[in-house]
């Protein structure tokens, strides 16, 4: 998505748009990176602490961090 390029006719003349013009796309983009590491790291975590049997507290910190 930070480097996809688009151009259209309007009017007769073609306009290019780029993603990368845009400082709040880029922005958006690298927040929704993160957030997808984030959920990726806690769906293991999840497994982790489904599987064996473990302190009720490690549940509040999964809890915290998917918040």
């Amino acid at each position: 998505m930070l480097t996809t390029k688009q151009s259209t006719v309007v009017f007769g003349i073609q306009l290019d748009a780029r993603y990368n013009y845009s400082s709040a796309f880029k922005f958006f983009a690298f927040a929704n990176l993160i957030a997808c590491v984030f959920s990726v790291l806690s769906l293991f975590l999840a497994f982790i602490l489904g599987s064996k049997e473990v302190d009720p507290t490690y549940y509040f910190y999964t809890f915290l961090h998917d918040l």
